[in-house]
């Protein structure tokens, strides 16, 4: 059943294009001028350009340290424009030139992309048996409640008063 409900509904576990990126940001807002963010985005262009680790500078330098800038897993649209179209268009272990945003200053790093497609039987087998058993179960109570309303001697009483 679970197999034949997967090739009956593939369409339903079609995936989109996601990448997985890491970044190096130097704000500008309130608390910090563009001035001085471009001059730390400058130093970790210098610092990448002379062969540091990405996840190293990220973690000096950026305004969001931990994780070396990692930001996980993401698709299209989750970003801000700009820095879809920095990150998107980077082929993995690459990074951007410096560019902007409204939060600041960025360099981005693809770290991997992973292509639009169908999710295999095996990782979403838990998911349509959950889906088979529910339905399942929504039927059965369906029935038990009809074969109650069969046997129900149901009679309308006059209201008194």
């Amino acid at each position: 059943a679970v197999t034949e409900f997967y090739r009956k509904h593939r369409e339903e576990f079609l995936t989109p294009e996601t990448i997985q990126a890491a970044h190096i940001v130097k704000h500008v807002n309130e608390d910090a001028t563009e001035e001085a963010a471009r001059e730390g985005i400058a130093e970790a262009e210098r610092r990448l350009a002379a062969g540091e680790d990405f996840a190293t500078v990220a973690d000096s330098v950026s305004d969001c340290p931990g994780r070396g800038g990692d930001l996980g897993t993401f698709g299209r649209g989750s970003m801000v424009e700009e820095f879809d179209e920095a990150v998107f268009a980077l082929q993995p272990g690459h990074h951007s030139p410096v560019f902007r945003t409204v939060f600041g200053f960025h360099i981005a790093r693809l770290i991997a992309r992973h292509p639009e497609g169908i999710r295999p039987l095996n990782e979403v087998r838990g998911e349509i048996e959950q889906h088979l058993y529910e339905e399942a179960r929504r039927e059965e109570m369906e029935r038990y409640v009809d074969a109650l309303k069969e046997k129900a001697d149901i009679r309308k009483v006059a209201a008194a008063g």
